[in-house]
């Protein structure tokens, strides 16, 4: 997406939708972004290292880059929708030990969960290691 340009053309037009400064819907939209472009791109490796260089790029200045990439850290890798977008859960798809019929039931109160957990567990942990 680099060479392609098409991670400039993403990650340019998403500078405008951030606030100004960090608060929590800063973080929120961090969430969204990195849960979103999950959604495309599939795997965690794939989206992280596509996302968390311009997320971190887009947060020049304002954020701590340990921030932004433990936020996205959290909401790409412990959220998926489809068996593909976890390659643990892949595996087991793979093997005929659940259908994708089965991933997608669990997957939106999943996603409600973690976006819970970032603010009510997560945020709260980096608080008090000197994180945020």
């Amino acid at each position: 997406m680099s060479y392609s340009g098409i991670s400039d053309v993403i990650f340019s037009n998403l500078t405008s939708v951030f606030p100004g400064e960090f608060n929590l819907v800063y973080i929120f939209m961090i969430v969204i972004v990195s849960m979103s472009l999950h959604m495309i791109l599939g795997s965690n490796v794939t989206t992280l290292s596509v996302v968390l260089p311009g997320l971190i790029l887009i947060s020049r200045g304002l954020v701590d880059p340990i921030t932004v990439m433990f936020i996205t850290y959290v909401a790409v890798c412990s959220h998926y929708l489809l068996p593909f977008h976890s390659v643990i859960i892949l595996i087991g798809n793979g093997n005929k030990l659940f259908s994708s019929k089965d991933s997608i039931k669990y997957s939106p109160i999943l996603t409600v969960i973690v976006v819970f957990s970032i603010f009510f567990i997560y945020r709260n942990w980096w608080i008090l290691i000197g994180v945020l």
